[in-house]
This record gives structure tokens, sequence and C-alpha cells, in this order.
């Protein structure tokens, strides 16, 4: 599995915190803050328009693989195919998928 997160990041701990608890072994990418606009209250970071992370920086190179969009947590599954986004449901599939009965 992969987990795209941040360390701050509550949403990413959860999920981190089920990888762990489930003993699943993980490969964990850290998502760079790059500059201001990506760091502090949502509300001070959200602007209308499609998100554009500093061109060649660590971010640019993400957007791909996420589909797209810079949202942690982002769960890979190469096992099964699933990429995901939300904390609560990558929680809910990763307890469906990895749980012990």
């Amino acid at each position: 599995l992969e987990l795209w997160s941040f360390e701050a990041s509550p949403y990413s701990r959860i999920v981190r915190a089920t990888l762990t608890e489930l003993e699943i072994p993980y490969i964990l990418h850290n998502v760079p803050k790059e500059r201001w606009q990506d760091m502090g209250p949502a509300v001070l970071r959200l602007k209308p328009g499609k998100y554009e992370p500093l061109a060649a920086g660590k971010r640019e190179k993400m957007l791909p693989e996420m589909q797209g969009k810079m949202q942690v947590p982002y769960l890979v599954d190469p096992n099964t195919g699933v990429k995901m986004f939300e904390s609560a449901q990558i929680v809910k599939y990763l307890k469906k998928q990895y749980g012990k009965a």
C-alpha cells in the first residue's frame, strides 16, 4: 500500500494509526508544504480556481499520481487497484479488506 500524507494532518494520522493497528506494511509519501498558501487554516488557504503548485516543485510531481488533486490522505492499494481520498472511507476500506476476523 502507498499513503500520501503530511505529518501534521489529523486525518492522515487516523489512517496511519489504522495501518499500524492492522499491522499493514505501507510506503509513506510525505506531501511537502512549499509556500505559505499551502499552510495554515483552510479558510485562509482556499482560493477560487484550480490549485497550481510551484512550477518544478515537489507537489507538481505528485499531482499526476494523486489524480490531479492535492489532498491528503490519499491511499493507493496496488493489490486491488483502489485509489481513494477521505480518511473515514480509507479506514472503512482498510478494516473491511485487511481486518482480522
